[in-house]
């Protein structure tokens, strides 16, 4: 299982650590998390239809498009749920 960040104000390992542990991602065997700027993750966003829009920019709050894929071997998108 792969995540990948979407929130440049808590961009870390510290920050992904701590929101994995709460989410109880942690417990997911094989648990990945992507992280880093949003120049170097925009590029991520695009190619898997991901949009993200801050919601309060007083508190950093933000929400993003929803999206599951299952990705094989060769890097082939052979299932994708969007919401």
């Amino acid at each position: 299982f792969l995540g990948i960040n979407v929130n440049a104000n808590a961009a870390s390992v510290e920050d992904v650590n701590k929101i994995s542990q709460a989410w109880r991602l942690s417990e997911i065997p094989q648990w990945h998390f992507l992280t880093g700027s949003a120049e170097l993750l925009q590029p991520i966003w695009q190619d898997y239809y991901v949009s993200v829009v801050t919601t309060n920019a007083e508190h950093k709050s933000l929400t993003h498009t929803p999206g599951t894929y299952i990705i094989d071997a060769l890097g082939q998108i052979r299932c994708r749920a969007i919401r």
